[in-house]
């Protein structure tokens, strides 16, 4: 029996534990690589999904941006929870809801960092309604993940909130400094971010400044 929830949550814990899927290939692509006719979630795939991530880890290149991507994210996950969370520790966590418990009492919401009570973001990684529609809408089978549940479980919370910035660094590739680029459109939206690079006006940097305090601590 086809479980669509069940296909999801499992497209999004591969794409939070091999980060380096989404940055070489964006979430639509990867999307593809990993469930079309020989996508690596298929029970007859010719190459396994390790294989295929050791394939790409031979650039070079790719491999520094995705470890540059996945550290700078830890210093987004601490600006805007105050809680120090590994990368490498996203797809497997199983702790970090105790944190996070007001979030769904509005009593306490103002009291905490990280839950954003006007509305806007939500959770450990701040994401916002926006993005996750926008991440979901690259996503087969994840039209049955509700955008709240998604919002106020802190462990799909960080996966999502991951995965949607490591596909923003995909986004920006082409740009000079393609993550902190993306660190300033995860805050402000990609939206804005190109409206200012297409005006030559310089993005906002009070935020990025706050993520790069943290990489150096």
């Amino acid at each position: 029996m086809y479980h669509p929830l069940n296909q999801c949550s499992m497209l999004i814990h591969i794409l939070a534990k091999h980060p380096i899927l989404v940055v070489a290939l964006g979430l639509v692509g990867a999307v593809h690589f990993l469930t079309g006719p020989m996508g690596l979630m298929q029970p007859s795939s010719v190459i396994p999904i390790e294989q295929q991530v050791q394939i790409l880890e031979t650039d070079a290149g790719l491999r520094e941006q995705t470890a540059e991507a996945s550290a700078t994210f830890e210093g987004v996950i601490t600006e805007e929870s105050s809680v120090h969370i590994k990368s490498s520790q996203i797809a497997e966590i199983g702790y970090v809801t105790r944190y996070f418990e007001a979030i769904l009492d509005a009593k306490h919401a103002r009291r905490v960092r990280g839950v954003h009570p006007d509305g806007k973001s939500y959770g450990p990684s701040g994401l916002t309604r926006l993005a996750l529609r926008e991440l979901l809408r690259k996503l087969p089978d994840c039209t049955a993940l509700g955008v709240t549940e998604a919002l106020l479980t802190p462990e799909e919370n960080l996966k999502l909130g991951y995965i949607y910035f490591l596909d923003l660094v995909h986004e920006f590739k082409n740009v000079k400094n393609p993550v902190e680029t993306s660190v300033v459109a995860y805050h402000i939206g990609p939206t804005k971010v190109k409206k200012l690079m297409r005006q030559k006006k310089a993005l906002p940097h009070l935020y990025l400044d706050a993520v790069k305090k943290f990489l150096k601590e």
